[in-house]
């Protein structure tokens, strides 16, 4: 059974529930799903996604019990939780999907870097799905161009308190539509387990040049995440 009462998908924090057309292949973008008829318990949500260049074929995901919940609240037809990475949907390890071919045959040939779904919240609790009536609401387009690149990290040793430098190469992530000028420009970094201490090192104004070996600037804390 399908309800089509999924008004549609954005990210967090945004009143556009338009579809997500700016994703990383590694997920972790903060998303909001509204709608009604989700199951009581955010866990007992899970993701279906339809690719939209294999007709007739899903991929389901995991629960919707993000470590992060972000005020998620089903009962008021508000999912909000994290999006989940391309490669962990497909069972593959993210560099895989770095080089000239996407792994196992996926390719999305009207898209080239692009992977797009279409998709639904699996209501485990009642058995039904939960889809957009109008399928481009649900549209999440994942891409290399908005999937950073950790070239390295340095030094090779650290310590509590110790200077980091992270090396990145952002693609586009970091240009204006995909990252607004209000946003923070990392939802958080980290080194292993550990979070790495930001506070009065990284602006919500900092942004990384596109397509370019940057170096970001960090401590080395001694909590883990």
């Amino acid at each position: 059974m399908v309800f089509n009462t999924l008004a549609g998908a954005g990210y967090k924090d945004t009143s556009d529930l338009n579809g997500l057309a700016y994703l990383s292949l590694a997920g972790g973008a903060p998303i909001l799903l509204s709608g009604i008829n989700f199951a009581s318990q955010a866990g007992s949500n899970t993701w279906k996604f339809e690719p939209l260049w294999l007709e007739g074929s899903e991929i389901h995901g995991p629960p919707m019990d993000s470590d992060d919940q972000m005020n998620s609240n089903s009962l008021a037809g508000r999912l909000a939780i994290v999006a989940p990475g391309v490669a962990d949907l497909m069972g593959q390890d993210i560099s895989l999907f770095d080089g000239e071919f996407l792994p196992s045959g996926w390719s999305d040939p009207e898209e080239g870097n692009s992977l797009r779904f279409t998709v639904k919240v699996r209501n485990t609790e009642d058995s039904w799905d939960v889809a957009c009536s109008s399928a481009s609401k649900c549209l999440f387009a994942y891409s290399r161009d908005y999937t950073p690149t950790l070239l390295d990290v340095t030094p090779p040793n650290v310590a509590q308190g110790s200077e980091l430098h992270f090396h990145i190469n952002p693609r586009g992530a970091h240009t204006t539509a995909v990252t607004p000028e209000d946003a923070p420009p990392y939802r958080s970094l980290h080194l292993g387990q550990y979070l790495i201490d930001t506070e009065d090192v990284i602006e919500d104004t900092d942004r990384l040049d596109a397509w370019a070996h940057n170096a970001q600037y960090a401590i080395m804390t001694d909590g883990s995440s």
